[in-house]
């Protein structure tokens, strides 16, 4: 059996703030991993750890590598280079490469730290399995990454902090590259706060076009009647949440208040109920 997983940073306490794992210590974060990975891997199942395997640890690195099962093999990543000074990798990897192609069953597969835009066999439909990106998916690359379904990220943020078969893997990036981005989710957000604004903006308009006449005719003494006017006032009101047609019910209001000062303290307070309008009015603002 043939198991992938990349980024683990065994070690790093600051990963799991940057990556927002769910640990509470770096102490709990490696045993959940090496729990994990000792629970599907058996002793003949060849792992391959596409880098950054160790980073930053005050545990040596032989205590990891010794207690996790299987055939290890390393693809050596940018946080590698310090730790594998340390230890003799002979005796616990199979190998150690920068970039490996390899058989999984059918399947051809180009093994690189790093993802790839281009590799080989890539047009008869091979994978090519990376590590870095983490669970990253703001970067300015990943809208690209995203429309490459055969380019898979084994990084553990993504797979469950476990090491993974192909199948699994594939699953998971579906999944990781299907989920929307915290820009597309505002992006989205504003977009519609945009168009639910002009659709205001619209109708607004609308009414302030509808209204001004009947306003006119109600300033002019063409509609009187508490009831007709009222008919009219209680529509324009609907629409108050607009400056320009506020402006068209308050000049309304002032025309009707040596007439109709009931109605027109009525309306006032029904605007400031309605709209909850920071304004402070008093009786007489805005209508002498």
């Amino acid at each position: 059996m043939i198991f992938y997983t990349a980024d683990l940073h065994l070690g790093h306490k600051n990963i799991i703030k940057h990556c927002d794992r769910p640990f509470s210590s770096v102490e709990e974060m490696d045993e959940h991993i090496v729990t994990s990975w000792n629970s599907i891997v058996s002793p003949n199942d060849n792992v391959y750890i596409i880098g950054d395997l160790i980073f930053r640890s005050n545990v040596a690195p032989q205590s990891y590598l010794g207690s996790l099962r299987g055939k290890k093999h390393l693809v050596l990543g940018n946080h590698d280079t310090a730790w594998v000074k340390k230890v003799d990798i002979s005796q616990y990897f199979a190998s150690v490469e920068r970039l490996v192609e390899i058989l999984d069953g059918q399947h051809k597969i180009t093994l690189c730290h790093y993802p790839l835009l281009s590799w080989n066999h890539m047009a008869k439909g091979s994978y090519m399995i990376h590590g870095h990106i983490h669970n990253n998916r703001e970067a300015q690359y990943f809208p690209l990454l995203r429309q490459m379904p055969n380019l898979l990220n084994a990084g553990v943020d993504i797979n469950g902090f476990r090491p993974v078969k192909l199948n699994e893997l594939i699953e998971n990036n579906e999944a990781f590259k299907s989920k929307r981005t915290e820009k597309e989710v505002v992006n989205e957000l504003t977009d519609g706060i945009g168009a639910l604004a002009a659709q205001m903006q619209g109708l607004a308009v609308q009414a302030l076009y509808q209204y001004t006449p009947i306003a006119e005719d109600i300033i002019a003494g063409r509609i009187t009647g508490e009831n007709d006017i009222g008919r009219e006032l209680d529509f324009m009101l609907d629409f108050c949440w607009d400056d320009t047609v506020l402006l068209l019910y308050k000049r309304v209001l002032r025309s009707l208040y040596k007439t109709y000062p009931e109605l027109v303290y009525y309306y006032v307070y029904a605007y400031r109920d309605m709209w909850d309008s920071e304004e402070k009015v008093e009786d007489n603002e805005d209508i002498d």
